[in-house]
C-alpha cells in the first residue's frame, strides 16, 4: 500500500528579542510518521505550525466564491488510480500557481504521477513528506486465481489458505504452520526481498534528513 512518510518534527519554543518574536525553527533531527494511503482521495494540508499531512476526503464538486464567482483555491489533492493489471498509482493535482513543490520543483502542469521517494513540500507549511510505494509482507487469505503455485514448494495455493505475496514481484507463497514457505528462506525465491514478517520498511527518508 502506498504511503507518505510525514515529518513530525516539533518546533522549538519561540524566542523574543527586543520585543520581536522570532520564527520557531524546526528541530535539526526530524522524526517521521507513516501515513498509509488506504483511501482513494486525500487533500494535502498543514500550516506554519502543523506538518504537511494527508487528510482523507470524499470527492465533491468545486465550490464557488459567491463574490467573485470563481472557484476558491483548494489544497492539492492526491488521487488513486488502479491500472488494468491492478497496479496502484497516485496522481497529485493542483491548480495553476500551485504552492506545492515536488523534489524542489513547482507543479507546472497541474498534475503529476508520483514516483517512489518523491519529496512533497507546500509553501507556508512546516515540514515535508515523502511518497513511497513500498509494500510490507503480510499474511492473508489467498485471493488469487486457481492454479497458482508456490515458488518454494511448487504446490498449489488453495483459495483462502494463508499466504504472503512478495512486495516486489507480487508472487504468492504458502505461509502457515504446516507450510511456512515464505519464511523458509531469508529472501524471496525470485528476488532479494527479505522474508522477515516483522521487518519495517526497507526505505525511509533517513538518508535525506540532513537536507532540511
Amino acid at each position: 500500500m502506498a504511503h507518505l512518510f510525514v515529518d513530525i518534527r516539533g518546533p522549538e519554543p519561540q524566542r523574543a528579542s527586543v520585543g520581536v518574536v522570532e520564527p520557531r525553527p524546526m528541530l535539526e533531527q526530524p522524526t517521521w510518521a507513516v501515513a498509509m494511503l488506504a483511501g482513494s482521495i486525500y487533500s494535502l494540508r498543514g500550516s506554519a505550525h502543523e506538518t504537511l499531512r494527508p487528510d482523507r476526503v470524499e470527492p465533491e464538486p468545486d465550490r464557488v466564491d459567491a463574490n467573485s464567482e470563481r472557484p476558491k483555491a483548494s489544497a492539492p489533492v492526491l488521487l488513486q488510480s488502479v491500472d488494468a493489471d491492478g497496479v496502484e498509482h497516485w496522481i497529485v493535482v493542483d491548480r495553476p500557481g500551485s504552492r506545492l513543490r515536488i523534489n524542489g520543483l513547482p507543479l507546472m502542469t497541474g498534475a503529476r504521477v508520483l514516483r517512489h521517494r518523491d519529496e512533497l513540500r507546500l509553501a507556508g507549511v512546516a515540514g515535508r513528506a515523502w511518497f513511497s510505494v513500498e509494500r510490507q509482507c503480510a499474511v492473508a487469505a489467498f485471493d488469487g486465481p486457481r492454479g497458482s503455485f508456490c515458488p518454494r514448494c511448487k504446490g498449489e495455493i488453495e483459495s483462502a489458505s494463508l499466504s504472503v505475496r512478495c512486495p516486489q514481484c507480487r508472487v504468492a507463497y504458502h505461509e502457515s504452520a504446516e507450510f511456512p514457505c515464505w519464511t523458509y528462506a531469508p529472501t524471496c525465491a525470485l528476488d532479494a526481498q527479505p522474508t522477515d514478517l516483522d521487518a519495517s520498511f526497507r526505505w525511509t527518508p533517513a538518508e535525506f534528513e540532513r537536507d532540511g
